[in-house]
């Protein structure tokens, strides 16, 4: 690893991250609320987050060109994941300036039960040192025949004994997705670390008012 003391660091209302960025892409069935709250969310925690409209582009593809063209620290956050708690949430941004990968912890339910029975640190809210991502071979984030989105990255930190550092389920609203031992056990507006909610499903009209309420309770805390 490189002498981070010679590194660039980015300041966020005092506390500092190695050149953090931050990202989120979203397709035109996006609704306009939902893309102009999470940025007034992001930007009321000091964070600027770069929001990405490309309409129909491959989201891992959109993972893979953006690590290529940024800093040493990338967070990845889907247009309908918001921060609650700034000092918990940097908190783990925090592990990942050692190299360790840090997300949102999740299972793919849809790829049949072997699959299913994996974890993944996922694109929800994931944060990527790009130094130890190109040591272990720049891992494409795009779905396999293994995994969906950031599986492959999650299986490439594991298998070279590199820490992968998860955001627990705390909370939810409507449960949906198992997983492995534990059915049932996260879904539509779930909370991550205590710190991060992700809504799921936002292209779904019924949903959005959760994510604006969500908002909305952090906006005026």
């Amino acid at each position: 690893m490189s002498d981070y003391s010679k590194t660039h660091y980015t300041r966020y209302k005092g506390c500092s991250i190695l050149n953090l960025s931050v990202f989120s892409l979203y397709w035109d069935n996006i609704d306009d609320r939902i893309v102009a709250y999470q940025r007034e969310v992001m930007l009321h925690h000091g964070i600027p987050i770069q929001q990405h409209r490309i309409n129909g582009l491959d989201h891992g593809a959109w993972m893979d060109w953006t690590i290529r063209r940024n800093s040493e620290l990338v967070l990845f956050m889907d247009i309908d994941c918001i921060i609650l708690n700034r000092d918990k949430a940097f908190k783990y941004i925090e592990m990942a300036t050692n190299g360790s990968l840090v997300g949102n912890v999740q299972a793919t339910n849809h790829m049949g039960h072997d699959i299913a029975q994996k974890l993944f640190a996922a694109p929800s809210f994931l944060c990527v040192h790009k130094e130890m991502w190109t040591k272990l071979g720049k891992p494409s984030f795009k779905p396999t025949p293994y995994g969906d989105v950031a599986q492959l990255v999650t299986d490439t930190w594991k298998y070279h004994n590199v820490p992968v550092e998860y955001l627990s389920v705390t909370n939810f609203e409507v449960p949906k997705w198992d997983l492995p031992g534990s059915p049932q056990s996260y879904g539509i507006g779930t909370t991550f670390g205590d710190c991060v909610y992700h809504l799921f499903e936002s292209r779904e009209s019924s949903n959005i008012d959760r994510f604006l309420a969500k908002c909305g309770e952090v906006l005026d805390a």
